[in-house]
């Protein structure tokens, strides 16, 4: 009996899940597993270290008082200044240029050999932010991929960022490490999100849901693992090469992987995509469908007008292209999305939210020192913590929606985190530190798809788009809060990161609930969106 096929996710399910398929899951996974060690280096690679001020000729610091040469002795030391006082009874305040280190918990670090301290604590700061800053340039580039294939694009970047990796071991001085991690972190969008499409596009939709939140595990056992590599490596040039010479390991996988097939229709490629899908019928061991079935179903996809990725592979010629469209996109974006006043208000919401729960998440990955007296142990629960996200996701908003649980997960982990500065250092504090971290990235996952539904199709890829860049702009700062304000004020990033939660799940009872609900395909619709409503308006014929 011949099997029906309508369309290409009819194929897809036809191929079932196999070697083909999975091999791109394993491979992607372990390169998520990886991530970690690159994206939260500057927990253990570039953290707050205590020191004090070395004036010159004193190599103890326990001998301050006593004269360093025939005309000064020194009164007081800082960590940042030295007081001198001359024989004639004058005195002076100098600038520290050497600091002894607290090596006793973290080892070497770029901080401390690079002296990044005092006058130069910005650059330790920006070695985190300047990650998130590339990434968040980065992001456009990846519609290249529409243009010229995932797998081109995933080879590319994973392995620009091998090399740029495995590079930073070895460089020289604070600046040249700061254009590597800018160009890291303008690679990680490319090797990641290209890698993810191709692996969404292997599978049918049957298994798409499953797929895309999997994905996301090994992410977590890999801020697990972070925290306990780092704990064994304290020499921050040896953690950087152990963390970095895995990621060779994945470029094998790419001689396995197939170019998406669905990519591979749409640019016009039929008979590489036939090859590739008849390879994937003989490693999935099904019956490879008939030459006039995949010819039906190629011209119908290839003539399908209203799908982005033709649209995107039409008008993405070519890197420069693709940077020009993106601005003039999000240019025209913006004004779309504030055309009408719900829309106006989801957009709103939207950006604010998003901006709060990325500057959460990463402000309290990066707070180990903040929060507990062992940053290792601290990262590690960390990463626990984001095991329910990822697992329990699903399971929370078919029970409950999708506006309650995100309106109370924001408001848990604003309350925790607000009772911290109430709290001493210990289990408690990162007992409500973790609670924190738990909540918000529950409430930042159920928030993305609740956004995401809301929006109509007819906009839904532009506020996709205003919502990850207001992401990128909130982790970007989120090092400078914890780094900046945390050693002025200690209960000030606790402060900023639960207000802001707060504000985030006050924000939700804004938007309306969408579940159980078709999504609204029309700015039209969406404007009749109502609490109350349990469909939208039926289309008119």
């Amino acid at each position: 009996m011949e099997t029906s096929i309508r369309d290409f996710d009819d194929v897809l399910s036809h191929l079932g899940v196999g070697k083909w398929n999975l091999v791109s899951l394993i491979g992607l996974g372990y390169w998520y597993f990886l991530m970690p060690g690159q994206l939260l280096a500057g927990s253990f690679l570039g953290p707050d270290v205590d020191h004090m001020c070395q004036p010159p000729g004193v190599g103890d610091l326990t001998k301050s008082g006593k004269l360093f040469n025939n005309y000064t002795e020194i009164i007081s030391v800082s960590k940042c200044h030295y007081d001198v006082s001359t024989i004639t009874g004058t005195n002076a305040t100098h600038t520290c240029k050497n600091w002894d280190f607290d090596n006793s918990t973290f080892g070497s670090t770029v901080t401390s050999e690079f002296n990044l301290v005092c006058d130069s604590s910005y650059l330790r700061m920006s070695y985190s932010s300047i990650f998130m800053f590339g990434a968040l340039l980065g992001a456009p580039c990846n519609g290249i991929s529409d243009r010229y294939g995932r797998k081109l694009i995933l080879s590319v970047g994973t392995s620009i960022f091998c090399v740029m990796c495995i590079l930073s071991t070895w460089l020289p001085n604070v600046e040249s490490l700061l254009v590597v991690r800018f160009m890291l972190g303008f690679m990680y969008p490319t090797s990641t999100l290209s890698g993810y499409n191709l692996v969404l596009e292997a599978f049918g939709k049957e298994w798409r849901s499953v797929v895309g939140v999997a994905i996301w595990l090994p992410w977590v056992l890999g801020t697990m693992a972070w925290g306990g590599i780092a704990y064994l490596i304290r020499d921050w040039r040896t953690l950087q090469l152990t963390v970095s010479l895995p990621t060779i390991l994945f470029l094998p996988f790419l001689w396995f992987m197939d170019e998406s097939p669905r990519w591979l229709v749409v640019a016009g490629r039929q008979n590489k995509a036939k090859k590739v899908l008849e390879r994937a019928a003989r490693l999935n061991h099904v019956q490879p469908l008939t030459h006039d079935q995949l010819t039906d179903v190629m011209d119908i996809v290839h003539c399908q007008q209203d799908g982005s990725l033709k649209k995107n592979y039409e008008e993405t010629t070519s890197l420069t292209n693709s940077l020009v469209l993106y601005c003039k996109k999000l240019a025209s974006s913006a004004l779309i999305l504030f055309r009408t006043p719900k829309l106006r208000l989801l957009t709103l919401v939207d950006c604010h939210n998003s901006f709060i729960g990325s500057m959460t998440f990463f402000g309290l990955s990066l707070s180990g020192v903040s929060y507990s007296n062992d940053p290792y142990m601290y990262m590690m629960f960390s990463g626990l913590a984001e095991l329910p996200s990822v697992t329990l996701v699903v399971p929370v908003i078919r029970r409950w929606g999708r506006r309650r649980p995100s309106m109370s997960f924001y408001l848990a982990s604003g309350a925790s985190l607000l009772l911290i500065p109430f709290v001493s250092q210990g289990w408690h504090r990162i007992t409500l530190a973790m609670i924190g971290k738990l909540s918000i990235s529950m409430a930042f996952n159920i928030f993305a798809l609740h956004s995401t539904e809301l929006y109509p199709t007819q906009v839904r890829l532009q506020g996709a788009s205003i919502g990850l860049m207001m992401q990128r702009f909130g982790s970007t700062i989120s090092p400078f809060i914890t780094d900046l304000l945390g050693p002025l004020v200690t209960w000030a990033p606790s402060v900023v990161f639960g207000v802001g939660s707060l504000m985030a799940g006050a924000c939700v009872l804004l938007l309306p609930e969408n579940e159980g609900r078709s999504m609204p395909d029309t700015i039209h619709d969406f404007e009749h969106y109502t609490n109350t409503d349990h469909q939208v308006p039926e289309k008119r014929a």
